[in-house]
């Protein structure tokens, strides 16, 4: 070898070292190039487009435009394009010299070789999500009910009040007195019914010496089927069911109902909630010849549905962009209504707060990737038996017209012509017969609810975009909890990837879905629950304000067989529950100075030292108005109600009416609900939009919810019905008529003064204008 090609391949190796073999030390060759020219923009402290160049496992995940490094490939590689790049608005890093050749090289053959990055102990230290700590994600504990002081023992009525008093026991506070037992059977007259008690039950409740009265009045409304009735408007706010599809065209969808009738069916049965959620899922799959596990899956076809995109336009790009919006609300509704995650942050990136990423987002689209949204036959069964009869009758029919054809083909003799016509006219009166038969049998009962067909690959979607699709994903789910994420290959059929998720979502090592489910009771038997975000359990939700009372109801929920009923009877029962909520010191109340400390240590009463007060929703107060009336019509189940003219259109026109006839004076849980116009006197009393998630409602206070309980036609209508229920009896003095009046309405008997300004409204403006007043009185319209 001379001298001079010695000195070359010196020099070469200097320049490239191990470029024979292709050997790159990444820590003494690709590590610092990076932290030279890339972690300032892509580190520990800022990630421009939630790219992370400093740590392996975030370098190769990539960022908002997916990975960055293809090993193996460093054609492919969007990191080396981009030092390469000529464009100095497109070339990395911006504003800086570009990367000399040298180092261009090294990254190049790095990549190449494969890509290797050893991990480090300051990598893993440094990969470590610190949001996969969050209390959520964590497994159920099993907390034991705290031991209370011996001057505290006295209070509690069972665990729930140890979890509670402990709390308060560190803010020097205690629980406020009972309330009595008039406000007390009111309050559970709304929460577990949504209906006010009767004054005979009141009476009842009031003067009953029994120690296990409470225990009885909660055992027997829970027992009622007016339970279904009220809690399935929690559940169907939630599920945000409605009974048109939504959109600029606003179509019927007259077979939603059963749907909402199954589920006051399951509330009433207490349908364990592991089997509720399993069927809203997957019930079609599970017992197919099932109607109601059939009706169940009304659930995932409950939200809005974009008739224009699905089915009219021709625009394949607008259809691809409505399936997309399909599938996020389908996918959206099951995690947030039985995990409360916001999983939807996670369509266009990774989740900004919580430990999901958008891979995973798209994971769950391919669990509901075979499922669209159309009316289906509800039972099997009944289709079959239907299909059978018809086919009867149309063999019977073809035999009926042989032998006609027949008959009408004789010579007939005269001897026979009268016979023979005899036949002829009863075989046509057969046919006749036969024919009114086959148009007039039933069609089977259908449901809105979901269809199916065979799964198609799912991408995940460049910044949401349907246009853009990136790498293919496969079903599964969310991997923050203790549980396995992925569900198996796209080779999976609809029904495998739909069970497979409804078994993951209620799974007893899912910590999240039983802490949701109680969290959501809780939240609507003291209008704000453990966590006050009840459908965001992650990093951008609330803290639980007493954490292990969440966990030992949670882990009590799974003990008794995911009863919810047992739940809500523990919640109702306890002393914490049964507290005035009055802050007035007068009697049975806490005197002054208990009140002032408390009001200065917890305004806002998250740690229950008192009862909260709480006004009617919307639907309860229209249901106590037509009760205290005498109009309400307690027929259960079936279409819902239409308290519109409808107009068939381009966009369907819906005009409301007043509702004055007894087949609009049902519960306002069967009205049928329309998404684009949603009923103006309802909304005014912050009755939800049916096109939205509603896990809280909104509480407001307007005027126009005044004028509407003053002036709206339903409001005077039913006050003229309140008014002549009291004149039903021609006997009764006008002091009798005020006495009932407040019995109805209030439940109770009127103090003298109010007796005496009762009559002199009767004497001065009638009876309609009395019980108008009533109505609109703050004991009405809220509960204590």
């Amino acid at each position: 070898m001379t001298l001079t090609v010695a000195i070359l391949l010196s020099a070469a190796t200097c320049l490239f070292p191990g470029q024979n073999d292709n050997a790159v030390d990444f820590e003494k060759q690709i590590r610092p190039i990076l932290e030279r020219h890339c972690v300032k923009c892509h580190g520990a402290t800022t990630q421009k487009s939630n790219l992370r160049l400093d740590v392996r496992r975030a370098a190769l995940k990539g960022g908002d435009n997916g990975p960055v490094i293809a090993p193996g490939k460093s054609s492919a590689s969007e990191l080396l394009r981009r030092v390469t790049s000529s464009d100095p608005e497109d070339r990395m890093p911006p504003e800086k010299p570009p990367l000399d050749d040298v180092d261009i090289e090294r990254l190049r053959r790095w990549i190449d070789a494969g890509a290797d990055w050893p991990e480090t102990d300051d990598d893993r230290a440094a990969s470590h999500d610190a949001r996969r700590d969050h209390w959520a994600w964590q497994p159920l504990s099993q907390p034991v009910p705290p031991d209370q002081p011996e001057e505290s023992a006295g209070l509690v009525r069972n665990e729930i009040d140890r979890f509670i008093l402990a709390k308060l026991n560190e803010h020097q506070l205690s629980l406020s007195p009972e309330a009595d037992r008039r406000t007390l059977i009111r309050r559970l007259s709304f929460d577990l019914l949504g209906l006010p008690p009767a004054a005979d039950d009141i009476d009842g409740f009031v003067n009953d010496g029994d120690p296990r009265a409470v225990e009885i009045l909660v055992d027997r409304m829970l027992a009622s089927p007016h339970y279904g009735e009220r809690w399935a408007g929690h559940w169907l706010d939630i599920a945000h069911y409605a009974d048109t599809h939504g959109f600029e065209r606003d179509q019927r969808r007259d077979n939603a109902w059963p749907y909402r009738d199954w589920v006051i069916r399951a509330l009433n049965s207490d349908l364990p909630y592991d089997q509720f959620l399993r069927d809203q899922i997957a019930g079609d799959i599970l017992r197919p010849d099932d109607p109601d596990a059939v009706a169940a899956t009304g659930f995932l076809a409950a939200g809005p549905w974009d008739f224009v995109g699905q089915a009219e336009t021709p625009s394949p790009v607008l259809k691809r962009q409505a399936r997309a919006d399909d599938l996020d609300d389908m996918v959206t509704q099951v995690m947030t209504a039985a995990c409360g995650v916001t999983i939807n942050c996670a369509r266009c990136h990774d989740h900004k707060l919580d430990p999901i990423s958008q891979q995973e987002y798209y994971s769950l689209w391919a669990v509901f990737a075979g499922v669209k949204r159309g009316d289906r036959v509800l039972s099997a069964a009944e289709q079959q038996q239907l299909t059978e009869r018809k086919e009867e009758l149309e063999q019977e029919l073809s035999k009926v017209r042989g032998a006609l054809t027949l008959l009408e083909g004789i010579g007939w003799t005269p001897e026979q012509g009268q016979a023979g016509q005899t036949q002829i006219t009863l075989l046509r009166q057969r046919l006749e017969d036969l024919g009114r038969s086959i148009e007039t049998l039933p069609a089977p009962a259908k449901i809105y609810a979901v269809t199916t067909e065979s799964p198609p690959v799912i991408s995940l979607l460049q910044r949401g975009n349907p246009e853009q699709p990136g790498d293919v994903v496969t079903p599964g789910t969310i991997s923050c909890v203790p549980l396995p994420a992925s569900f198996g290959s796209n080779h999976l059929t609809d029904s495998e990837r739909r069970i497979a998720l409804a078994d993951w979502i209620v799974a007893p090592q899912n910590p999240l879905t039983a802490r949701v489910i109680v969290n959501r009771l809780w939240h609507h038997h003291f209008g704000v629950g453990l966590v006050e975000t009840p459908s965001d359990f992650g990093l951008g939700g609330g803290l639980p304000s007493h954490p292990e009372l969440l966990e030992w109801l949670a882990v009590r929920l799974q003990q008794a067989g995911w009863s919810l009923k047992s739940i809500h009877r523990l919640i109702c029962l306890s002393a914490t529950y049964r507290q005035s909520s009055s802050q007035k010191p007068q009697q049975h109340n806490p005197p002054r100075e208990t009140l002032q400390r408390a009001l200065a240590v917890d305004a806002g009463n998250r740690l229950l030292w008192r009862q909260n007060p709480r006004r009617l929703d919307a639907e309860s107060l229209r249901d106590s108005v037509l009760t205290v009336s005498g109009k309400l019509e307690t027929q259960m189940f079936g279409p819902g109600y239409r308290d519109f003219d409808y107009r068939e259109e381009y966009a369907p026109v819906y005009t409301y009416i007043t509702a004055d006839a007894p087949r609009l004076w049902r519960r306002s849980v069967y009205r049928f609900i329309v998404r684009t116009t949603p009923n103006p006197f309802l909304t005014t009393l912050d009755c939800p939009n049916a096109a939205n998630l509603t896990p809280t409602r909104n509480v407001t206070t307007t005027a126009l919810q005044s004028l509407a309980l003053l002036n709206h036609e339903f409001m005077l209508k039913q006050a003229e019905y309140f008014g002549l229920r009291l004149a039903a009896n021609p006997d009764a003095t006008e002091h009798e008529q005020v006495q009932l009046a407040f019995r109805l309405a209030f439940g109770r008997d009127p103090s003298s003064a109010e007796t005496e300004a009762g009559v002199t409204l009767l004497e001065s403006s009638g009876a309609a204008e009395f019980c108008r007043a009533l109505l609109n009185a703050n004991e009405f319209v809220y509960v204590d």
